[in-house]
């Protein structure tokens, strides 16, 4: 028997109420009672029910009535409807509106508990799967996590063996273009492409350190911070940016937020890359408008970047934090900015996940774990 299980017997007859309230409060449960529907919808407003007995004949408001306001109040709240004057049509079109069942008066007290207890294990058997999904989601999230995180290991270890090999040829390559260039006698077009391999030279390097930066993945600082001098210290930085850029910059960020413990420089550098990636995919479109929004949600400081972009299809939003993935042309992205970002928040014990819909932009939330101190 569910003994914490609340009852409301809904009947215009006073005997009637009295006598339920007082046999099922000897059950063991916590019974309430309603003269008619009015008084009936107030309580329910005000408590919550787990089963409704309502009689199907009252005045004012008749029982099939109540059910539908029930159902809209709460849908998963089992109802049994009870009537003197049952007929197979006002038994239909209670199952049809909701009821659990339909008992008919003077009925077997015995048989009312059987009916009621059943009724109850129902609702707490789809309340226990709903948890059960709930958890099951929880469950696949923990898991998507723990995959991004073996594959980032994986193919950090196989990035800094590339780098290490391409850093010497590179340095080799960059040296020699210098030397060449220091040459008086080279026609123009010679300088011109020298200067091409030289510049391109510069380009690989640069990747080239992203992928050992990617690669090292060292523990964070454990320093305690304030994330609100920090993000709006990293806004300061792009303002100029969005301005010639035409992007309206909006914030609604606190002059403090709860403290965290981390590295200030790798956030900013999750915060500078989230920044320019929506720049970046503002660019060429509408009017361009990014909302930087933080506070707190629970034991979580969160920061909030949401643009109004050409947004992620949906089957590779899944993709977007592996590491060399991009949507960007060939030669404007290495596909590492994100997979970075979410390296360094999920050293931070935190969290990086996107919501975005073609066309309408895209949203990205970094969730932080507040301090608490021993």
């Amino acid at each position: 028997m569910n003994k914490d299980a609340r009852i409301l017997v809904i009947d215009d007859e006073a005997g009637l109420r009295d006598l339920l309230s007082h046999e099922f409060a000897l059950q063991g449960y916590q019974v309430d009672t309603a003269m008619d529907g009015c008084q009936a919808l107030e309580k329910l407003a005000q408590q919550t029910f787990q089963l409704v007995l309502c009689d199907i004949n009252m005045p004012k408001m008749g029982g099939l009535e109540i059910l539908e306001h029930i159902r809209k109040l709460d849908s998963d709240m089992e109802v049994i409807m009870m009537t003197g004057y049952a007929t197979i049509e006002d038994a239909v079109m209670a199952m049809k509106k909701g009821a659990y069942d339909f008992v008919q008066k003077p009925f077997n007290l015995e048989e009312l508990f059987q009916l009621a207890e059943k009724s109850l294990e129902k609702g707490d058997l789809r309340r226990t799967i709903l948890e059960l999904r709930e958890t099951k989601k929880k469950l696949e999230a923990t898991q998507m996590q723990l995959i991004q995180s073996e594959k980032l290991a994986g193919i950090g270890q196989l990035a800094a063996g590339v780098a290490h090999e391409l850093n010497n040829p590179l340095s080799g390559v960059m040296g020699f273009a210098q030397l060449l260039l220091e040459d008086a006698g080279l026609t123009a077009q010679q300088r011109k492409d020298i200067e091409t391999i030289y510049a391109q030279s510069q380009r690989c390097r640069t990747i080239i350190q992203n992928l050992l930066q990617f690669s090292r993945r060292k523990d964070p600082l454990q320093e305690v911070l304030d994330l609100a001098p920090l993000l709006l210290a990293t806004l300061d930085l792009v303002k100029y940016d969005f301005s010639t850029s035409a992007i309206d910059l909006s914030q609604t960020v606190p002059p403090t937020l709860p403290l965290i413990l981390g590295d200030a420089s790798q956030l900013q550098q999750v915060f500078l890359n989230l920044l320019t990636n929506a720049r970046q995919a503002m660019a060429g479109g509408k009017k361009g408008r990014l909302v930087i929004e933080a506070g707190q949600r629970g034991n979580k400081v969160f920061v909030r970047c949401a643009d109004n972009g050409h947004g992620i299809p949906k089957d590779i939003q899944d993709k977007i934090f592996d590491p060399f993935f991009t949507t960007k042309p060939v030669g404007q992205g290495t596909g590492l900015g994100l997979s970075i970002c979410y390296g360094i928040v999920q050293q931070h014990r935190g969290a990086l996940y996107v919501e975005s819909k073609v066309d309408a932009g895209s949203t990205f939330t970094v969730e932080l774990p507040i301090y608490e101190r021993l």
